[in-house]
């Protein structure tokens, strides 16, 4: 029994984080999108750096280790 709470714990757990990471990536883009085409502003390295880098948290990039 023990094993399985460990289990559905740890399932729970990710879930939990992948929700966590959907949300901040949806506020990302929505912000970024804002800044991208707002009238009077051009397009700016800030903004798209924002939009890069919600791409890489889709991707899972933040989460990963880097490599020695």
């Amino acid at each position: 029994m023990r094993k399985q709470l460990d289990v559905d714990l740890t399932e729970v757990i990710a879930q939990a984080r992948a929700e966590e990471r959907a949300a901040v990536v949806a506020y990302l883009h929505h912000r970024a999108n804002l800044w991208l085409n707002a009238e009077k502003i051009q397009r700016t390295e800030a903004s798209m750096g924002v939009w890069l880098v919600c791409q890489a948290i889709e991707r899972g990039e933040h989460r990963r280790k880097e490599e020695p």
